[in-house]
């Protein structure tokens, strides 16, 4: 019997997932009576392409129903994820205390296990027993008589029936918040769900926005792996499609966006189980041995429904006038990097706040510093976990600072105030005290540290080491080679174009006649001061020149 139902599993997979896997053995519910019925759950996720699942050892059980077998595939940005579920409905043969499992699940590279589970059968009857439940539609035993009318998984849709009332019953996507009231600055949890009981392929379309919040997502949501949630008396395999932690930022009424995940869902329609029923046992590929038209495809938009979350002020009264925003609940310790320094010398002080809370909107506190000390704004260091709710770990401010002068002292110790909501109160805290030494004659650490011997390179590392020596007398051979060839050519064109000198002529003095003197009369005139005679002469000699001219 057992390996029936391997072989059945086997033909009924393809394809399953991708990813990391995990698989995991479930019963449900691990205390039942001697007549009762409990359901035995395989579910294995991030499977790519297995082979075979090998359930556990059933001989002390009776098979009332099962393999029932459930599959989808979620996909959240850009990456898919297969999931199965093979189950069982079991009745136990005696009672006692049994240990189920492991089963086991072939995959192309070999075997993954799964965990044993403990279930407890009592001899007397137990409250709230599950009732007998109706038969697996797959499987057809001929010699059980009478033969009961099949009681269909989700995916199988029967005639008559509405299949949009099908989807909407069995796959709906929810918004869920750890609460929809809350001071600012207190922390919510608000996580977005798939619940189905569908093979279907998601898409995510639509992701939220939280306006009016600060976003911490949490890790591990919207990476395709689910749980077994029960919900309404029913069994859903639930995906996480965003979680995050929300720390509203202001007062007032806010909305959570809707989310929106586009489906494509596939259904078998009734009367083609009933064919394979009548002619007794199933063997083969199911999905070679149906034909197209077996098969309804169908393709639907979840939405989820809006969440409004009232944001309570925090109160005005009893407000210390330390208080910077911080919510939730924190301690807080100082102390030096070194207790003394040199004068001018920087220092550091580290100032520590821990708790949970709202660490993202956590400022420096204020620190009263001595007569004499320059302080610089801080670094931060965050030590937080995201998956904690709220916040928790610590974040370090460093500041540093350098005193001018000498002495002894002492920083008085540093306040913090913060809103604790569990309290609805404001709480004061106080670092101890912090001193210092400042002292002009401090050893310089660097200064003590002893001097490296120089490095000498042996071998034919000393080329390497004198490099630059090598590159100059390169560099100096490539200019003289570079001045002769110049001069070289040079020579050639000179030789190939020959240059005539041109010789200048000697200096010969002008020949210069004699020449009469044409003033001669007029100057002697002008010597003897005879101004009147000087210009009659003058007129004369110069009337005799230019007649002596035009001839």
């Amino acid at each position: 019997m057992n390996r029936f139902f391997a072989f059945l599993i086997l033909v009924l997979l393809y394809n399953t997932g991708f990813g990391q896997v995990t698989a995991e053995l479930s019963v449900s519910p691990q205390l039942i009576g001697r007549d009762g019925y409990f359901n035995l759950r395989i579910s294995i996720s991030g499977a790519d392409n297995i082979l075979e699942i090998i359930p556990p050892p059933l001989d002390k059980f009776i098979v009332l129903s099962g393999p029932m077998h459930e599959q989808s595939v979620t996909t959240l940005n850009g990456k898919s994820t297969r999931s199965t579920g093979i189950s069982f409905v079991l009745k136990p043969r005696d009672a006692g205390k049994f240990t189920v499992g492991p089963a086991k699940i072939k995959l192309p590279n070999g075997y993954v296990q799964t965990n044993t589970v403990t279930l407890t059968v009592s001899k007397n009857p137990v409250a709230s027993q599950p009732s007998a439940p109706g038969i697996n539609p797959f499987y057809f035993d001929p010699f059980d008589e009478p033969k009961p009318e099949p009681s269909y998984p989700e995916t199988v849709l029967r005639k008559g029936e509405d299949i949009n009332k099908v989807i909407s019953q069995n796959m709906f996507l929810r918004l869920e918040t750890s609460k929809t009231t809350c001071f600012v600055g207190e922390p919510i949890v608000a996580e977005y769900k798939l619940y189905s009981r569908l093979k279907s392929d998601s898409r995510l379309t639509r992701t939220p926005s939280f306006n009016g919040f600060s976003v911490v997502d949490i890790s591990g949501s919207g990476q395709g792996g689910y749980r077994k949630e029960k919900l309404n008396g029913k069994d859903y395999n639930v995906y996480s499609i965003r979680k995050a932690q929300l720390y509203p930022l202001q007062e007032g009424s806010f909305t959570l966006d809707p989310a929106e995940l586009d489906n494509h869902i596939q259904f078998v329609k009734e009367n083609y189980l009933k064919q394979l029923q009548s002619g007794g046992q199933f063997f083969g590929n199911l999905s070679a041995a149906l034909p197209p038209d077996a098969y309804i495809n169908q393709q639907v938009l979840l939405r989820s429904k809006p969440v409004t979350i009232t944001v309570k002020p925090l109160p005005t009264e009893n407000k210390p006038s330390e208080f910077k925003g911080a919510v939730g609940r924190f301690s807080i310790t100082a102390n030096m990097e070194r207790d003394t320094i040199g004068i001018n010398e920087t220092g550091k002080l580290m100032v520590t706040i821990g708790g949970e809370g709202n660490f993202q909107l956590l400022t420096a506190p204020v620190v009263q510093w001595p007569v004499g000390t320059e302080a610089f704004d801080p670094n931060i260091k965050d030590n937080i976990s995201n998956n904690s709710v709220p916040l928790s770990g610590s974040k370090i401010f460093s500041f540093g600072f350098s005193v001018n002068r000498e002495g002894e002292f002492m920083i008085p110790p540093i306040v913090f105030s913060y809103f604790d909501p569990a309290k609805a109160a404001y709480q004061t805290i106080r670092s101890a005290p912090v001193h210092l030494f400042v002292d002009k004659a401090v050893a310089n650490p660097v200064s003590e540290m002893p001097i490296a011997a120089p490095y000498k390179p042996e071998g034919i590392n000393r080329i390497f080491y004198h490099r630059w020596w090598i590159v100059a007398t390169l560099v100096l051979l490539a200019l003289t080679g570079l001045f002769f060839w110049i001069r070289k050519e040079t020579q050639k064109k000179e030789r190939e174009h020959p240059k005539f000198r041109v010789t200048e002529p000697e200096n010969i003095a002008p020949f210069i006649p004699d020449r009469p003197d044409y003033l001669k009369n007029s100057k002697e005139q002008l010597a003897a001061g005879s101004g009147s005679a000087f210009y009659s002469i003058l007129l004369g000699e110069f009337k005799h020149f230019l007649s002596l001219l035009s001839d």
